[in-house]
């Protein structure tokens, strides 16, 4: 259902970019403006994650220095059959846990 969320969020933005870029430069402009949609919609969403990770200042940790959530992610990765467990922390709250699928 996320996946339909974002499809529809992003097919929005692309609609009102090409909307104004007709208005604005008509055919030239909305291929113009759909580069431009393409690449920041491409952008944003595979850099999203990072960007709010950054903003919150979220550090990786590890065994030693947060032992108690280092702890916490890997059982959570174990239990759901991943590897390789990488926890990103914000002060007392987990902005987010990370498990790869590869082999243990």
């Amino acid at each position: 259902m996320n996946y339909l969320k974002t499809g529809m969020l992003i097919a929005a933005i692309t609609a009102i970019f090409l909307g104004v870029g007709a208005m604005i430069g008509g055919q030239q402009g909305m291929i113009i403006a759909f580069v431009i949609a393409v690449g920041m919609n491409f952008f944003a969403y595979w850099n999203s994650d990072k960007m709010v990770l950054r903003m919150y200042g979220a550090k990786e940790v590890d065994a030693t220095t947060a032992p108690e959530f280092y702890k916490l992610v890997g059982g959570s990765c174990h239990a759901g059959g991943f590897a390789n467990a990488t926890g990103l922390h914000h002060g007392k709250s987990a902005a987010k846990r990370v498990c790869d699928r590869s082999e243990p």
